[in-house]
């Protein structure tokens, strides 16, 4: 559960997912359900039968980034720690959302597979996770633009569809991302500071009631 996850590692899926989601327009719970389904680390290679390794936090498939390759993206830049994988995986979401059939799970569930069965499961999980995100956010007093509806939100695909989309992913040295991301705002004085160690952008966290504005 994401909820159980060292303090470190926690602070980078929540910043990296809201960084990312700003950039591609996108729920930020719908990058961290990913994130958590996946629930990869920095540095981590998974290896699959077939051969091929599942990479860093977001778990980006070998494979896959050979085809991101004519980008200039490497799985050694998939698995270090940081944003960029969650930015790559964004810009994969995204890509499913527009392109893609189905329910707005669905079609972020092709991000692990199209095949229907592991699919379904998949989905399911992400539901579950979506839902337990929000209620994180929810206990620590954080509001969202646009909390999606856990129960298979059908609706959003329509205005998801209609953002733009990049033909081409965030190339590493364009890491920064072109608009603000998300900036957590809370009540109290006292400060953790998250800094990307490919960047040297940085998110705030103060203490309670923080109020995520879009």
């Amino acid at each position: 559960m994401a909820i159980d996850l060292p303090p470190a590692v926690q602070q980078e899926r929540v910043v990296c997912s809201m960084q990312a989601a700003a950039q591609y327009q996108l729920d930020p719970l719908i990058l961290l359900a990913v994130a958590s389904n996946e629930n990869g680390r920095p540095g981590q290679w998974i290896r699959n039968k077939n051969g091929t390794h599942d990479v860093g936090a977001m778990q980006l498939n070998t494979a896959y980034l050979a085809t991101l390759a004519k980008y200039g993206v490497t799985p050694q830049d998939a698995a270090r720690p940081g944003c960029y994988s969650y930015f790559l995986a964004a810009w994969r979401i995204k890509r499913h959302i527009v392109r893609d059939r189905g329910d707005l799970w669905t079609r972020v569930a092709n991000y692990h597979s199209y095949t229907p069965r592991f699919n379904s499961r998949y989905r399911q999980k992400l539901i579950r996770h979506a839902e337990m995100w929000r209620n994180w956010f929810q206990a620590h007093g954080i509001r969202t633009a646009n909390l999606p509806n856990s129960t298979v939100p059908t609706q959003a695909v329509a205005a998801e569809r209609n953002r733009p989309i990049r033909r081409e992913p965030v190339r590493r040295q364009e890491r920064r991302p072109s608009q603000q991301p998300a900036a957590v705002v809370r009540e109290r004085t006292a400060t953790a500071r998250y800094t990307d160690p490919r960047t040297t952008s940085s998110v705030v966290w103060r203490a309670n009631n923080p109020a995520i504005e879009q």
